[in-house]
């Protein structure tokens, strides 16, 4: 039994349409980096380890006709 279920803080949003004949959908996601998390004031600049305060990765996702996938990070 499972007793913890991890949790991201971020943003997930995805879009699909047509471009011209092609259909395409596109897929936003971020994540904010665990490493130093915090509020504005209390996370800031940078540590020994080269970890900066709040800081957010995000990936973009492009897939046209279920054929070819873009991805970019």
């Amino acid at each position: 039994m499972r007793w913890l279920t991890p949790l991201i803080q971020g943003y997930f949003g995805q879009v699909a349409g047509s471009l011209g004949f092609l259909n395409v959908v596109i897929t936003l996601m971020t994540r904010r980096i665990h490493h130093r998390a915090g509020t504005r004031y209390n996370a800031r600049g940078i540590d020994d380890l080269g970890y900066v305060g709040n800081q957010c990765e995000t990936e973009q996702i492009l897939l046209v006709d279920n054929k070819f996938m873009f991805s970019h990070v």
